[in-house]
């Protein structure tokens, strides 16, 4: 691949090229590339077990990343030796009872509960102790996916209330606000507190509070995207028009009952996603792009929660309709934070299965929005073959070779 053959040119086998195999071969995973993902982890494991050894963090992220690939993606690959692989790695490099290593635990128990044959049990007892203990590794938030399983074996077992008390524990945090709260403060650390990207944070954030009947909070972030664009972009720009009007008809509408303390409740291991369906036909369209979005802009959950990411791929792998994929590829464009991660997640998603699927179909939509559009032009320049004619293959190029600020997974040649 490109920015992988041009670092092998001019150096040599080191961490520097092991991250960046890392990190193409999982973003490949993202987006359902899992042939291409397969060989790029192997090789990035087998780099990092050579110049860090299994103990190190960096070894057991690569080692997690092929049980996860290899467990759910219909390889036939036994993924039990790179879990225990992973744990011992996270345990070895960050102890016991860290976040990570306590994820990497939930993952073996898992996979091992569903071959059957008893070995989970110890592991299930683990997780069990250590989330009912006085300081939990790991936050309710991270708690709900993980704890369906584990209140399933306490309940095998007639251990009915060590199960609600978890279950109370995880439902007595809205994980949606939680989770566009600590947005708000990674774009502010990143970006800065007064950066557009933090005002979309703030906007999202407003979004889900709505949602979540905290109408005081909702209106506060609204106020303070709208104040932060106001300043940073003026009146007159979409963003700031959005916001403000987002902003009004909070202000305006009635205010609802404050909303009843959650219930304790079960935690199915098989619970409904958000987005199952067809999402982007429908009134969920803007949340899919929301969500879609909030996961771009950071190291992907392969659990996907929402289904969000799944979503897309369906949409992008199997729909027949350009006009829709084009609408929603522009969309997820157009609310994208100007974060590498973010849009080159679009560009090895979206919008490169357009160009490899319509192919020439595509391409005149491609180049008009490019001679527009600065930050469409930027996502293209992420954009790998993959498919495409070589006649597309060379316009999309030209359009690459005029962008001045691409992004890091540009291809440095035209080397298929």
């Amino acid at each position: 691949m490109g920015s992988i053959d041009a670092v092998d040119a001019v150096g040599p086998e080191d961490e520097g090229l092991a991250a960046l195999i890392d990190k193409v071969g999982w973003r490949r995973y993202w987006v359902g590339r899992y042939q291409d993902a397969e060989g790029l982890l192997l090789r990035s494991l087998s780099l990092r077990l050579r110049l860090l050894g299994p103990g190190d963090q960096r070894t057991a992220e690569s080692a997690i990343q092929l049980a996860i690939m290899y467990d759910y993606r219909g390889f036939d690959v036994d993924p039990g030796p790179y879990y225990r692989q992973a744990l011992e790695g996270y345990e070895a490099s960050l102890g016991i009872n860290h976040p990570e290593t306590f994820k990497a635990r939930y993952r073996l128990a898992d996979y091992l509960d569903r071959r059957g044959g008893g070995e989970a049990e110890a592991l299930l007892d683990d997780l069990v102790a250590r989330i009912l203990s006085p300081d939990p590794p790991i936050s309710q938030t991270q708690a709900a996916w993980m704890m369906g399983i584990c209140c399933d074996h306490l309940r095998a077992h007639e251990r009915g209330r060590e199960a609600e008390a978890i279950e109370a524990w995880v439902a007595s945090a809205d994980r949606t606000v939680e989770d566009a709260r600590a947005r708000v403060g990674w774009a502010g650390m990143a970006f800065g507190p007064d950066s557009p990207q933090t005002a979309d944070a703030l906007h999202s954030l407003s979004l889900r509070c709505s949602f979540a009947d905290l109408p005081d909070e909702s209106e506060e972030a609204a106020r303070r995207a709208h104040a932060n664009l106001l300043a940073r972009l003026g009146p007159d720009d979409p963003a700031t028009g959005e916001v403000a009007s987002w902003a009004a008809t909070l202000r305006n509408r009635p205010r609802q009952a404050e909303a009843a303390l959650p219930r304790a409740r079960r935690l199915t291991r098989d619970r409904p996603k958000l987005f199952d369906g067809t999402p982007w036909l429908d009134e969920r369209r803007a949340d899919l792009v929301h969500a879609y979005l909030d996961q771009a802009g950071r190291p992907h959950d392969p659990d996907d929660p929402t289904g969000a990411g799944g979503a897309i791929i369906e949409l992008t792998c199997l729909g027949d309709d350009i006009d829709e994929l084009w609408s929603l590829t522009l969309g997820l464009i157009a609310g994208a934070p100007n974060d590498e991660w973010a849009l080159q997640s679009i560009a090895a998603g979206p919008l490169e299965d357009l160009l490899s699927r319509f192919d020439g179909e595509a391409i005149e939509r491609v180049e008009a929005e490019a001679s527009r559009d600065p930050k469409f032009r930027r996502v293209l320049s992420g954009v790998w073959r993959m498919n495409m004619s070589a006649d597309v293959w060379g316009r999309v190029r030209a359009i690459q070779a005029a962008v001045p600020d691409p992004l890091p997974e540009m291809r440095p040649s035209d080397a298929h």
